[in-house]
């Protein structure tokens, strides 16, 4: 009997994309065509939850099938060094002889260059920028005009329409729809470089539209009565006033 043939892999991963930004969930004006066939005819997971949603702790539980505290990547502290360690499923992938592939956002440390496990890389530092990003292929690193969902794009194509005499994984994490932002090595945040910007051509392609706010919404001034340490960082960062406005009554009285 002949040998099986072996699958090809190919997984997308879409950033902060909330789970009913689509159409085949119910959003009211969210146009997704190709998701939704996806969805309607192949197979959609109507309860699957996560343990650690954040950015990189997810991502790597998606590489590794580990939950965090197994796999290392506990926060979005920049763990550049660590991530080159992790038992990734591309590393066993090429050792049972696939062609394998990483393009877009890895974000597990700041570093956009490759990691073990793949032919094929191409990726980003950080969180990446929307417009003319810098991209890193195959450990060459410069600045690419463009829009970044189209770059990406790109890339994954060519990968797929290349020719090949054995099974591919191509592992496709697209950077949209998270918003421009810089992340220092410490996992703070800093949104100044703006928000989400969509490609021209569907600047107003929902204008007018209102997003619908979830029922079980919660408002930073309640949030912050539940986490004293967010509370207590915003204060030490000199932000007191910040918290304070946030929660007058909150876990603390007074500066520290």
């Amino acid at each position: 009997m002949a040998a099986s043939r072996k699958p090809n892999f190919l997984i997308v991963l879409i950033d902060d994309l909330r789970f009913d930004e689509l159409g085949i969930c119910g959003h009211p004006y969210m146009k997704t065509p190709n998701i939704d066939r996806i969805g309607h005819e192949g197979a959609m997971f109507t309860a699957a939850f996560h343990t650690t949603p954040l950015c990189s702790p997810n991502r790597a539980s998606i590489l590794t099938g580990q939950y965090a505290s197994r796999h290392g990547i506990i926060d979005n502290v920049a763990r550049d060094a660590h991530s080159h360690r992790l038992p990734n499923y591309h590393v066993v992938l090429q050792k049972l002889g696939y062609e394998t592939a990483h393009v877009g956002k890895w974000h597990m440390g700041n570093s956009g260059g490759p990691r073990p496990g793949y032919d094929h890389w191409v990726s980003f530092p950080g969180h990446g920028s929307i417009v003319n990003p810098v991209l890193n292929i195959n450990g060459d690193e410069r600045q690419h005009k463009g829009y970044i969902t189209d770059l990406l794009n790109e890339h994954a194509v060519d990968f797929l329409k290349k020719k090949r005499g054995k099974p591919f994984a191509l592992f496709f994490a697209h950077k949209a729809v998270h918003p421009d932002a810089y992340q220092a090595p410490d996992g703070q945040v800093s949104f100044k470089n703006g928000g989400y910007l969509p490609a021209p051509r569907h600047a107003d392609l929902y204008k007018g539209e209102h997003f619908p706010r979830r029922p079980n919404a919660v408002a930073p001034s309640e949030v912050v009565k539940f986490h004293p340490a967010y509370f207590t960082r915003l204060a030490v960062a000199g932000l007191w006033q910040t918290a304070s406005t946030l929660c007058p009554s909150g876990p603390m009285t007074k500066a520290p």
